[in-house]
């Protein structure tokens, strides 16, 4: 009976494994293409992915930034982590 019941568990897991995976749209180059996402079966979309990044200013009070001045950084992470011009990002910004 525990053979059997082994056997059940082991089939289980390898079917499981075998379904294929649909993965959510992410963000690349600051731009998120969810033509294909299917909201009726997915009601909510992680806003993951590679996002334009403007450190230290405010786009409502800048909208015509030079473009050197936008940089891509991968959420969700800190951007603590990431270097502009060779100097590691502050806390606030």
């Amino acid at each position: 009976m525990f053979a059997v019941r082994l056997w059940l568990i082991c089939l289980i897991g390898f079917l499981g494994a075998c379904a294929p995976k649909y993965s959510a749209p992410q963000a690349k180059n600051g731009l998120l293409d969810i033509r294909t996402w299917d909201f009726d079966k997915n009601t909510t979309l992680a806003l993951d992915g590679e996002w334009e990044f403007y450190w230290q200013n405010f786009l409502k009070e800048n909208p015509d930034l030079p473009t050197d001045t936008t940089y891509y950084i991968q959420v969700p992470s800190s951007w603590t982590r990431h270097k502009i011009k060779q100097q590691r990002l502050a806390g606030k910004g």
